[in-house]
């Protein structure tokens, strides 16, 4: 790991303005700014809300571990733990999140909440996917649009989906045109090509059939002869 220390939670949130990142791990107990107090302030900041918290502490009572999550932690680890305990945290939080990023590549359809996102990236992505839906028509839709509609700045939006989907922001507005495009094609399998593309913002058929085989390495006809072979 390539690993940014600050010595309490003021110096931290500087930190992490300055650096993308994938993971904080925090103490409780720090001068100037403590980690609930910390935690507080990041999750109340736009930008970094949805970053994962893993929060150390020797406060091992329920009321303790439940202001915590309250305010946001992703994961709780009371001392004393060893080592290997907090790299099985930290491994287990980045390859979860690796193994969506595989899974939300991989599908024709996608469904947040069945994807088993922890609750902030779940509501996080349903709102993304629903906003990107809103507008599924509309070709001039940006990425700067986008980042407007949820209330981020385009880099903290672009940080975010790397690391949820792997993928940039406009690679995720085309991902979800794309299994828009699956959807319309499963619930209207004789639908004409020149009717499809401009459902789900393209304005011209070429273009929308060679990003929908780079998508999922087939044409739009070919989907659907496979639609047909299924049944």
């Amino acid at each position: 790991y390539n690993v940014l220390t600050a010595k309490n939670g003021r110096q931290a949130l500087s930190v992490i303005q300055r650096n993308a990142l994938d993971i904080v791990v925090s103490d409780v107990m720090m001068p100037v700014m403590d980690g609930m107090e910390f935690v507080r302030r990041l999750k109340a900041e736009p930008d970094y809300a949805l970053l994962p918290v893993l929060l150390l502490t020797a406060r091992r009572h329920d009321a303790d571990r439940n202001a915590a999550y309250v305010a946001g932690v992703d994961a709780y680890l009371t001392k004393p733990f060893s080592m290997s305990s907090l790299l099985a945290r930290i491994d287990n939080i980045l390859r979860t999140r690796e193994k969506l990023r595989e899974r939300f590549m991989s599908q024709t359809e996608f469904t947040p909440s069945a994807q088993h996102y922890s609750d902030p990236d779940t509501v996080f992505m349903e709102r993304a996917v629903k906003i990107v839906r809103e507008h599924i028509n509309d070709e001039s839709y940006t990425r700067d649009d986008f980042a407007k509609d949820l209330c981020m700045s385009s880099s903290a939006l672009y940080k975010k989906l790397r690391g949820l989907t792997g993928q940039n922001v406009t690679a995720f507005v085309t991902s979800i045109r794309m299994k828009e495009a699956c959807r319309i094609m499963r619930q209207n399998p004789q639908i004409a090509i020149a009717d499809l593309y401009c459902k789900v913002g393209y304005n011209s058929a070429a273009y929308f059939t060679k990003t929908f085989k780079k998508e999922f390495g087939m044409t739009p006809t070919e989907f659907m002869a496979s639609l047909g072979e299924k049944d």
